[in-house]
């Protein structure tokens, strides 16, 4: 039997890919076009909800900038260019 604390830590786990395939989605669709070409390397964070998207030189700076913004938001990062990994 699964305890109440494995099933939500899984809950979260699923929460968090959701999220990863939602944010992944939107960079494909609207942003990669818009980005790659000026923005090697650097982090984006997109907030779901509303596309909008910011961009940092580091995890911390690009979630940063999402979360003065929305600050309770859930949101997808991702680095992007030739050098980034994945």
């Amino acid at each position: 039997m699964m305890s109440s604390t494995m099933s939500t830590q899984a809950d979260v786990a699923v929460m968090r890919e959701e999220a990863a395939r939602a944010g992944e989605r939107i960079y494909e669709r609207r942003l990669k076009a818009v980005l790659e070409a000026d923005s090697e390397g650097r982090v984006v964070a997109i907030h779901i909800p509303s596309e909008d998207y910011f961009l940092g030189d580091s995890l911390l700076e690009a979630s940063d900038l999402l979360r003065d913004k929305y600050p309770l938001a859930a949101h997808g990062t991702c680095t992007r260019g030739a050098s980034a990994s994945r």
